[in-house]
């Protein structure tokens, strides 16, 4: 890969990752503000923390999946060794964009339909992912009969009209969260060649062991300077699919995520409420106090610090399960951004390459990817940083 390619990657990469990250502090926004609704409502405080950390881990899974189908699709892309080329307009390609139908029109042949909905998703799928990837986005959702019919469903409300239903399908919510939950998904899978897997050797000895054999020796233990991988992190197996490991990831990880921001909600309501006895306050001003605790510009940084570390931990992860997955040996190099506000420890591991099964050395830490959950909190929390991928021979 290129310096200008890497350099290419990085930027589309930081792109993408603060688009999911704007939208997941939107929603944690939105959470703080019914979590203090709750707290204004004199619910009780652990009852409404409670609920508080059931629907941050609801959150965290919904937007990892998310981040993780669509960061699976680039890193394939990027392991092509290229940037993609940018897809035409849809509305403009003669060749995919039909006429609006009429009601005397003969019915359409199924290859006319199946590019009316391919040049739909692909609009779309451009909005997600850039007009880069539309093109693989739009083929991979096509492989999808939820998304050929959600296609079908507005295009046939449109009069066939794809230009007007992309417009319409770009502010639809269900259609967007369809194309990255199902059809990016979906899809990790076939984007690459089928591999097989090999077969396990023979075994002369009986398949039920006998009971006074003796017990199996453990398992070595992991190495002293790395603390155990997680179930969702498992990089040695790689049989499992895209999906099966991302799956075990959001799952083992989002409720972790969850009980420390409901953990930290609560010691906001707790101090703010303690000061506030303290001081003797009318319930007027304990209410002034926590709308500052849990609303306003402290809720808008906390939201930002933390939706930028959740996606940026997901981005990594899927990214680094797509490489796991190729049957071709790959690298995985660290990828700073390139100003002042990027830790030193950071931008010293710019560009710094390792192998799949290996961590980066980043400070004193040792990571697997830019966000690694297992990491110390001082080089993962507001990580920036992205992870490239490619292929050597």
């Amino acid at each position: 890969m290129s310096p200008a390619l890497r350099d290419w990657w990085r930027g589309e990469l930081d792109r993408l990752s603060l688009r999911r990250a704007r939208l997941l502090a939107r929603d944690l926004q939105r959470e703080f503000a019914i979590l203090l609704g709750e707290i204004e409502r004199r619910i009780d405080r652990r009852v409404a923390v409670e609920r508080h950390r059931l629907r941050c881990e609801a959150l965290f899974a919904r937007h990892a999946r998310r981040t993780a189908f669509l960061f699976g699709l680039v890193g394939r892309a990027m392991l092509a060794k290229r940037s993609p080329s940018p897809s035409a307009p849809v509305r403009t390609n003669p060749a995919t964009t039909p006429t609006p139908a009429r009601k005397d029109d003969p019915p359409r042949s199924e290859s006319a339909r199946a590019a009316a909905h391919r040049a739909f998703l692909a609009g779309v799928a451009e909005e997600l992912v850039g007009a880069g990837l539309a093109g693989r986005a739009a083929d991979a959702m096509m492989r999808l009969p939820a998304a050929r019919q959600a296609a079908e469903a507005r295009l046939a409300a449109n009069g066939w009209n794809v230009a007007r239903a992309i417009q319409k399908g770009r502010r639809d919510a269900a259609l967007i969260a369809l194309a990255l939950d199902a059809g990016i998904a979906a899809a990790a899978g076939p984007l690459d060649a089928p591999r097989e897997t090999p077969e396990a050797p023979a075994i002369d000895e009986p398949a039920s062991p006998s009971r006074n054999a003796p017990p199996p020796p453990p398992s070595p233990p992991p190495p002293a300077d790395r603390p155990p991988r997680g179930p969702g992190d498992d990089g040695g197996d790689r049989r499992r699919s895209f999906g099966e490991r991302v799956e075990a990831h959001v799952r083992h990880w989002a409720p972790r995520r969850a009980r420390r921001i409901a953990a930290t909600s609560g010691d906001l309501i707790a101090q703010a409420l303690a000061e506030s006895a303290r001081a003797g306050e009318a319930p007027e001003k304990a209410a002034r106090r926590l709308r500052l605790a849990l609303g306003g510009s402290i809720a808008m940084r906390r939201a930002r610090v933390i939706a930028r570390t959740e996606i940026g931990a997901a981005q990594n992860a899927a990214i680094l399960f797509t490489a796991e997955g190729s049957p071709r040996r790959v690298v995985k190099i660290w990828a700073a951004i390139g100003d002042d506000r990027t830790r030193q420890t950071h931008r010293d591991a710019d560009g710094q390459a390792q192998p799949l099964d290996a961590a980066f050395i980043v400070g004193r830490a040792l990571l697997m990817h830019p966000g690694d959950p297992e990491g110390p909190a001082g080089e993962i929390i507001n990580c920036r940083c992205s992870m490239l991928i490619e292929p050597r021979e």
